[in-house]
């Protein structure tokens, strides 16, 4: 069976089209509709494609497809413009244009356009927006095409990029790298360089003097601080005074915009040009006879008088030093090694180090061990390190028989640490007391007349007699 035009329902559905246009006719779902009863237009097959991602071949890519609705009177031309780099695109025809063209001949048949993810410096994600235009035959003028939103992904993480791994440097001499932003920052961006060593100073573009930290400014937008321009950063290797060779780490850290967990190290290689100091021929290197002496303990109170051993040998002038301190009222002499003076407190044995250097910085060292013991031979005892002129201290009576006596507590302005008292006409030991003392001065009703202040004669107010120091 064929229509009164010829058309079979059992033909072919592009058949049946051609045919119908050969005589004016569009044949839609079997029915034969008057071809200038449709309306030009452009069919597109999506709106939203992605999201793509940059960099990633699988899924950087995306295609759709254009058609138009009704046969054109002739060519017609449809142009794809984005408003955004982020993708490109590519037609049909040629790669690399953005155009498609219809003709009379292949209107009906639909044409591929393909966008694809470019790679930025940014990290941010993108929404770019493909538009098209048509151009040519006359009832195809000012039809409006729906447009395609693609998704992009970005691929970037903000980072720090350095011109150079590593640097080497001779000592007293400089050298130079570069730092710049790998993205564009969500905002401004302030990188800090710090130097471990001191030795190392840095200087940038523009800056008078060289220091161990320094900041650079990266700005979002444009000018002389921009993010994608490339900051110089000058080493200077500073000369010391020994001979080593070092390693120094430069830190880069970023901060504000969208770089605030971003840090970047360069290793400097500093080669020492400081000529290593030898011994010079016949040098005698210091030296001990013992490196350990003999343990040493003394009393509180007790005068001390040790004299440390010399060195054997060494180039002169010897420097001796013991460590650590020794404790109150005991002094250590370089000059002549020894240690003198009356310890006024106990102290557990202790290590001390006796060490000796020569002129050219030759040493050795010995250890002595130091203990202060109690001495029960001191029955009184100022628990403060130094008797305070003007200060009363009362002493107890000795428990001698006898009236009571009062009398002004004197003594002599200049003692100090540790003294024994008792009656001052009685050396006996059962007539010892014990007490504290104030110092006023000399007292003149003990003793013969004319004594001066080398008798310390004391007294105490109290049932008591006299008191003097032992």
């Amino acid at each position: 069976m064929t229509t009164a035009n010829g058309v079979g329902p059992g033909m072919r559905a592009p058949w049946r089209r051609l045919l119908g246009l050969a005589v004016g006719l569009v044949i839609t779902a079997g029915v034969a509709v008057p071809a200038a009863a449709q309306q030009p237009g452009v069919t597109v097959s999506a709106t939203m494609l992605g999201p793509l991602t940059e960099d990633v071949p699988s899924t950087a890519s995306a295609t759709y497809t254009v058609v138009l609705n009704t046969a054109p009177t002739g060519t017609v031309m449809l142009t794809v413009t984005r408003n955004n780099a982020a993708v490109a695109v590519d037609t049909d025809l040629t790669p690399g244009t953005r155009e498609l063209t219809f003709t009379t001949m292949n209107w009906a048949a639909a044409q591929t356009v393909t966008a694809t993810a470019t790679s930025d410096l940014n990290a941010v994600d993108e929404r770019v927006t493909l538009t098209h235009t048509l151009t040519g035959a006359s009832e195809y003028m000012g039809v409006t095409v729906a447009s395609v939103t693609v998704q992009v992904t970005d691929d970037e993480d903000p980072d720090l990029t350095l011109s150079v791994s590593n640097l080497a440097v001779t000592e007293g001499s400089s050298i130079a790298y570069t730092v710049r932003l790998a993205t564009q920052p969500a905002g401004d961006v302030v990188v800090e360089v710090r130097s471990d060593n001191a030795d190392v100073a840095l200087q940038a573009a523009g800056q008078a003097t060289s220091v161990e930290t320094l900041w650079l400014i990266f700005s979002r937008g444009l000018g002389s601080n921009a993010w994608n321009s490339a900051r110089a950063v000058t080493v200077r290797a500073l000369t010391d005074t020994n001979a080593v060779n070092e390693s120094v780490t430069l830190t880069h850290t970023a901060t504000g915009g969208d770089y605030g967990t971003v840090t970047k190290t360069l290793t400097v290689a500093v080669t020492d040009t400081t000529t290593a100091l030898t011994d010079p021929p016949g040098d005698v290197t210091p030296a001990f006879a013992a490196a350990t002496l003999s343990p040493r303990t003394f009393k509180t109170g007790q005068q001390v008088r040790l004299q440390l051993p010399a060195a054997t040998t060494g180039d002169p002038p010897l420097t001796y030093t013991l460590t650590p301190t020794l404790p109150a009222m005991l002094t250590y002499d370089g000059a002549t090694q020894r240690i003198m003076g009356a310890a006024q407190a106990t102290m557990a044995a202790t290590v001390y180090t006796h060490t000796v250097t020569d002129a050219d910085g030759d040493n050795d060292s010995q250890t002595v061990s130091i203990t202060i013991e109690e001495n029960p031979q001191l029955e009184f005892r100022q628990p403060a390190p130094q008797y305070t002129p003007g200060v009363t201290y009362t002493l107890p009576a000795p428990g001698r028989r006898g009236g009571p006596r009062a009398a002004g507590l004197c003594g002599d302005a200049k003692l100090t640490g540790r003294i024994c008292v008792h009656p001052a006409d009685s050396a006996k030991p059962r007539d010892r007391g014990h007490g504290t003392i104030a110092l006023r001065g000399w007292g003149d009703d003990h003793g013969p007349p004319g004594r001066g202040a080398a008798d310390q004669h004391l007294h105490a107010e109290g049932d008591g007699r006299g008191w003097r120091h032992g």
